[in-house]
């Protein structure tokens, strides 16, 4: 007789959702990474635009090109924000398909873990009936050999 587990579709509900929930949770990682990437780039953009007005005060400059230097700085300044906020709403999103996916995986665990004790208390009851079985031929053969 083989095992059936009564839950098995659940049991695959389960594990399909948590697939699902993994591949949510990559996606989420790459759309984080892919911010994060642009916001580095910003930032550094930033950082060389700052160091190259710098170098152009002590060097000497017009006030023409620090005025454009002050509007360029603001515009990355702008860009910076934009992307700051990018990636605090992408931390979220990922943070909450982790969670998502932790849970998934909980889910899927507990039926596993039932699954794997049914199963268990079946081969139990299994070994338990042939012990019956073999008791009672042994005990008929005794009765016929008397």
């Amino acid at each position: 007789m083989t095992f059936r587990f009564r839950l098995e579709k659940l049991l695959q509900v389960k594990e399909n959702e948590a697939n699902d929930c993994q591949v949510k949770y990559n996606e989420a990682v790459k759309k984080f990474e892919t911010v994060g990437y642009e916001l580095y780039h910003w930032l550094k953009q930033k950082e060389t635009t700052k160091q190259k007005v710098d170098q152009n005060v002590v060097a000497g400059t017009t006030i023409a090109a620090l005025q454009e230097a002050e509007l360029m700085s603001k515009r990355l300044e702008k860009q910076i924000l934009i992307w700051q906020h990018e990636a605090d709403v992408s931390r979220q999103h990922m943070v909450k398909m982790k969670q998502e996916w932790q849970a998934a995986n909980t889910e899927l665990k507990k039926l596993e873990k039932m699954k794997g004790k049914n199963k268990e208390r079946e081969r139990e009851e299994q070994n338990r009936l042939e012990q019956l079985q073999l008791d009672e031929t042994a005990v008929m053969q005794y009765i016929r050999a008397e």
